[in-house]
């Protein structure tokens, strides 16, 4: 292989102006040439690290070299010898394979998620059927079918285990599914790589799930692997909360994703700054409103990943959505029960609070009101437990407590995944349920 400069090759992107006139996905990935080029700048570099660092044990170094010989086939079959969803990771993974030392100073890393989005496109020709082992006789229950609950059913299927999956949505996929829009990550690419019915998988979609449900599958089934996420929107805890025009950010997300009445009005006002408050300010520009996104920290305090910071607020900004920082909500302000305006202080750097962020403190004498239609609460997602058993323990953070090596909770027979359990980021909530399902299997057998 030869060296292609220093700098990685750049995905191709919608520009702005065409990105919010559609759901159709911004970044464009790469074309074949595109993808072999970023490819051969690994140059015979020593990638051992970079695969080390992976999550689910990716050949890093085979991977690249078959992209760069253009054989996206063997390159798409070598990542599922050990994970199904290319396509998913490829977009969404935290890439600590990337952050692995492998070139030298001053030369940009290999943009290693971007070749396995590559292989998944250029490579699908040459998947194989899934195939299911043995069976074994014994039958396992899912309750959730998000990432983690997909890849524990897709570990037990290849093991030769019975699953039934029990998921509240009309859909598979979770967050990946529901959460992130199309403009970000397709919804077919997520139902292609969750092939729950290729798998052999008996799947069961809108089912209500409490606390019965779970007792009855636990006295049906081998054993029960939970994997329900984290879907609780937080409240914002202010007055005006309740207006008509007031939003979750995941309940207009996931309305819009399933194609269901998601009524905004001509200007909004998102508070937050996490990936669900860019998803749905970008929602609703795409639905034609104005919008505006509060957030009462720093830009350094934001929770996203800090070294994609600059290109988040500036792909805000273009598409029509900026962030205005150091601004706090007070209140919603209504009229007729619906919302008018919200009143908002600025607010200045505090003591370091709990979060370990230094706390945002109003600044007397600055309250100013924005007049708004519509306003969306983006402060973050919680698990919401309420369904499991009462001997099921859980942590003071709000976690499932699980034995970190199998993943069984203190009630027997029952497993938990996912984020439920503290994991963050797709990639550890696929491997969470790869982890259990070996575990499981072991037990099984």
């Amino acid at each position: 292989m030869s060296g292609h400069g220093d700098r990685r090759v750049k995905m191709r992107a919608l520009e702005s102006r065409d990105a919010v006139a559609s759901f159709a996905e911004v970044a464009l990935g790469y074309s074949r040439d595109e993808a072999m080029a970023e490819a051969r700048r690994a140059d015979g570099a020593d990638l051992s690290r970079a695969a080390a660092a992976c999550p689910f044990g990716v050949d890093v170094p085979g991977l690249v070299r078959l992209v760069a010989a253009g054989a996206f086939e063997d390159a798409h079959a070598l990542i599922l010898k050990v994970h199904a969803w290319p396509g998913i990771l490829g977009r969404y993974c935290h890439r600590p394979c990337e952050a692995a030392p492998a070139l030298a100073a001053g030369r940009e890393p290999i943009f290693i998620s971007a070749l396995e989005r590559a292989a998944s496109e250029h490579g699908i020709a040459g998947r194989t059927p899934f195939r299911a082992g043995p069976a074994s006789g014994k039958c396992v229950a899912i309750v959730g079918a998000g990432s983690a609950a997909a890849a524990a059913a897709y570990r037990l299927r290849q093991r030769g285990h019975a699953v039934s999956m029990f998921e509240q949505l009309p859909i598979a996929g979770g967050m990946t599914a529901i959460g992130y829009p199309d403009f970000r990550l397709p919804l077919a690419v997520v139902q292609r790589e969750n092939a729950l019915a290729e798998w052999g998988v008996d799947a069961n979609f809108e089912v209500e799930i409490d606390r019965a449900f779970i007792g009855r599958l636990l006295s049906d089934f081998d054993a029960v692997i939970v994997g329900t996420g984290k879907f609780k929107c937080q409240r914002l805890d202010i007055p005006g909360e309740e207006l008509e025009g007031v939003w979750d950010a995941l309940d207009l997300l996931t309305r819009v994703k399933l194609g269901r009445p998601a009524p905004i009005g001509a200007k909004v006002v998102v508070l937050g700054a996490g990936y669900s408050a860019q998803d749905s300010s970008r929602t609703a520009r795409r639905m034609g409103a104005e919008v505006t996104i509060y957030y009462r920290r720093r830009k350094e305090d934001m929770p996203v990943n800090q070294t994609q910071l600059a290109r988040y607020m500036g792909r805000q900004a273009d598409e029509g959505a900026p962030y205005v920082l150091q601004v706090a909500p007070v209140r919603i302000l209504g009229a007729g029960g619906k919302v008018a305006g919200v009143e908002l202080v600025r607010t200045a750097p505090g003591p370091v609070d709990e979060t370990g962020r230094p706390a945002p403190v109003p600044v007397p004498g600055s309250a100013f009101t924005v007049a708004c239609d519509t306003v969306i609460a983006a402060v973050g997602e919680v698990c919401d437990l309420s369904h499991l058993p009462a001997a099921v323990d859980i942590t003071a953070t709000g976690h499932v407590r699980v034995d970190p090596a199998t993943f069984a909770t203190t009630l027997p027979g029952l497993y938990a995944v996912g984020e439920m359990t503290g994991a963050k980021g797709t990639e550890n909530a696929f491997k969470t349920g790869l982890l259990c399902a070996d575990a499981l299997d072991r037990a099984l057998k």
